[in-house]
């Protein structure tokens, strides 16, 4: 009914990332989610997620999020803004973002860093508006990534 947190997870999201330390202004982030790609553990529901009344999968294949401005908060903390696309509907979104951590990857030797951002957004902002049991119109959206410098 919605009262608690379904979570759910995208198998298919293609994304470039570009992270610049020194000069946080020329950062940017674009995502694109395979929306069939679906994936709440509940075979029924995502069926529906994927039909006409919801994410509309075969006329909207795509969720995309593209960055406008990334801000640098303080040392650990920035704040992604741009613009997220569902079902052809685009509305501003900001993701709010930790660095979680800074180190070298022991594989290829280059320094890498770990992000978690979180934003939230109301489905029905993107014309999803039937009811689905276990599906709120408030949706919290975390992304985690791990980026490596280019060797």
């Amino acid at each position: 009914m919605g009262m608690s947190h379904t979570p759910g997870i995208f198998r298919k999201v293609d994304s470039s990332v570009k992270f610049d330390d020194k000069k946080i202004e020329l950062s940017s982030v674009t995502v694109s989610i395979d929306t069939a790609s679906v994936d709440t553990a509940v075979a029924q529901r995502d069926s529906a997620l994927r039909s006409a009344d919801w994410f509309d999968a075969e006329k909207n294949p795509q969720i995309t999020f593209a960055s406008k401005s990334v801000r640098r908060i303080d040392d650990k903390n920035y704040v992604i803004s741009g613009d997220l696309t569902i079902r052809g509907v685009t509305r501003p979104v900001d993701f709010s973002t930790v660095l979680t951590a800074r180190t070298t990857n022991p594989f290829l030797k280059v320094p890498a860093v770990g992000f978690v951002a979180n934003a939230k957004i109301k489905r029905s902002d993107f014309g999803m508006t039937q009811i689905l049991f276990a599906v709120s119109d408030e949706v919290d959206l975390k992304i985690a990534l791990e980026m490596n410098q280019k060797p």
